[in-house]
């Protein structure tokens, strides 16, 4: 630590300094851990009491390294799903938004995925004119996805069949 820096930590009240230790040496575990967002949490409260250059580039890393995780999961799973895998690619987009839980587009993967799911039942209880069963899950369907019309025909045919 440069003599600055150093001076700021050895100013702090020991309950201070008890606090800054504790989440700037916790967060660098999490790293080391590879849980970015409990490590980057922890390297941000430390911040608040220390805000200094060293500080600074532990933060820096943190978001680099959460980041490159991060994309790895959203390009894992976009590849399982274009290979049809969908319940190992949603699992890769479960991980990216535990590390990134504001962003939409795992959240949105995660419900299509859901949705084709669904669909491929009804339709295959539709096939079995099994149309009681199929219209619980094209109305499930439509809870994931309102504006989606491509099921509409099976749809209302299950209800005329149903009623």
């Amino acid at each position: 630590m440069k003599k600055v820096e150093h001076a700021k930590y050895a100013n702090l009240s020991p309950e201070d300094h008890e606090t800054f230790s504790s989440n700037y040496f916790g967060g660098m575990e999490q790293m080391e851990f590879q849980k970015f967002n409990v490590g980057l949490a922890m390297l941000l409260k430390a911040k608040e009491i220390v805000d200094c250059p060293f500080v600074l580039d532990k933060i820096e890393e943190c978001e680099t390294k959460l980041q490159t995780a991060y994309d790895s999961f959203i390009t894992m799973g976009d590849s399982l799903y274009n290979a049809e895998k969908h319940k190992e690619a949603n699992a890769a987009y479960r991980q990216a938004s535990d590390l990134k839980p504001k962003e939409k587009y795992p959240f949105n993967q995660m419900v299509e995925i859901q949705y084709r799911k669904i669909i491929l039942k009804a339709d295959e209880c539709f096939a079995d004119k099994d149309y009681e069963k199929a219209l619980k899950y094209y109305d499930r369907a439509i809870k994931l996805k309102p504006y989606d019309d491509s099921f509409e025909k099976n749809h209302k045919k299950c209800r005329r069949k149903v009623k």
